[in-house]
């Protein structure tokens, strides 16, 4: 005889207590460790900053959220917020001044209060033009002499670029006096105190000037204000990348990925100096972009400005009406230099698109890529190439140009 078919019955835990969210809040506030576990008890728990490795390992569910971005970078999740979004402080420092936005206050008077007497600042332009390679590259010493002597004729009618531009200039000269250990020209503060107030003035300059609708100088000015970033802050902080990719868009605005021969109205000088801001962004975007591990911004095809000429200073002026030939690569001088690593870094922005790139990277790639990078480090003048045998006739900046080739 079959034995009668049993019912099942489904068996339901208790219902836990329902809680409202108003007087969830008011458990937070009277008793918040008594809170904490009865929200912990509903959904997943929330990992906390502050929790160390041992409490991650005990509990699964927080050692597994942590591995989103890894244990250790709660902490630097914490600092996405800057400080003065929890405690009402001011902003972090470490940020490029240029996005922190203009200061109140901040007038064309008070920024030209910033700048030092005549002797001083003649002391820090002098170190800059002649220390640094990128100096000739970014300013024409004849053009910019005549124009600091009519800043000092009528410092009010000083444009707010060029003002810039001067402030950045002060900034690098006494940050290279500073760690090479020279004496400062400065009186009325230290050294480190007068690069972060260049640094500041700087960027204040570029935003009274509202260099989003970018004139004369604009580029230039955001170019050097830059390198003034470039040597505060490290290489791989994504600020110098926000701030890079502004400048190449307010270039492109500008029209510098076109080769100035395209347009009647720009001059012989000025088209060949936009070449070399142009150059000068074009090994920018493609460091940059290498350290931070993203594609580069500037694409070859949309581009077609040719590479600056090796032409001397003095060969330059802004009434000239026929460029001059390049002179030949022979040397070590500060133009080849630039050319020569420009054609260097032209062959590692081939490479980082293909580590960039989402499709495979086959071999024969690989190695067009190892051809091309070798012939152009066999191409570079004999006078940026590194000798077996160190030649104590060369100065330590030739030295330094060609150790930083062949690296």
């Amino acid at each position: 005889m079959r034995e009668p078919r049993r019912t099942r019955h489904c068996v339901y835990g208790p219902h836990p207590p329902a809680v409202s969210r108003i007087h969830q809040s008011d458990l937070d506030h009277k008793h918040p460790r008594r809170a904490r576990s009865a929200i912990q008890e509903d959904i997943i728990p929330i990992p906390d900053p502050h929790l160390n490795e041992a409490s991650a390992e005990q509990d699964p569910a927080i050692a597994g959220a942590a591995d989103l971005v890894g244990g250790e970078n709660w902490p630097d999740i914490e600092n996405i917020f800057p400080s003065g979004e929890r405690t009402g402080e001011e902003q972090p420092s470490h940020l490029p001044q240029l996005l922190l936005g203009l200061r109140e206050g901040t007038t064309v008077k008070s920024l030209l209060a910033s700048v030092p007497p005549k002797a001083q600042v003649g002391r820090l332009v002098s170190k800059y033009f002649n220390s640094l390679d990128l100096a000739v590259w970014i300013s024409h010493p004849p053009t910019f002499q005549d124009q600091y002597d009519r800043f000092w004729g009528d410092q009010n009618s000083a444009m707010l670029n060029w003002l810039s531009i001067l402030f950045s200039i002060m900034c690098l000269a006494t940050d290279l006096m500073l760690h090479s250990g020279q004496p400062l020209p400065l009186t009325d503060s230290t050294g480190q105190e007068s690069v972060i107030t260049f640094r500041k003035c700087s960027a204040q300059c570029l935003l009274l000037s509202n260099y989003t609708r970018p004139t004369t100088h604009t580029v230039d000015a955001l170019l050097l204000y830059f390198y003034t970033e470039l040597v505060h802050l490290h290489d791989t902080d994504f600020g110098l990348h926000l701030v890079l990719t502004m400048m190449i868009r307010v270039a492109m605005k500008m029209d510098y990925h076109r080769d100035s021969s395209h347009y009647p109205e720009i001059s012989i000088f000025t088209g060949e100096m936009r070449r070399r801001a142009w150059a000068l962004l074009v090994q920018l975007d493609i460091l940059v972009s290498l350290q931070v591990g993203l594609p580069r911004m500037i694409n070859d095809r949309d581009c077609d400005t040719q590479a600056p000429r090796n032409i001397p200073a003095e060969e330059l002026h802004p009434d000239m009406t026929t460029l001059p030939a390049s002179r030949p690569e022979s040397g070590s001088a500060p133009r080849s230099y630039m050319r020569a690593r420009s054609s260097l870094i032209s062959v590692l922005g081939l490479i980082h698109d293909q580590v960039t790139s989402v499709h495979p990277l086959d071999y024969k790639t690989v190695i067009q890529l190892d051809e091309m990078l070798n012939a152009q480090h066999k191409a570079l003048p004999q006078g940026l190439q590194v000798h077996k045998s160190p030649r104590v006739t060369d100065s330590a900046a030739a030295v330094m140009r060609s150790l930083s080739l062949d690296l």
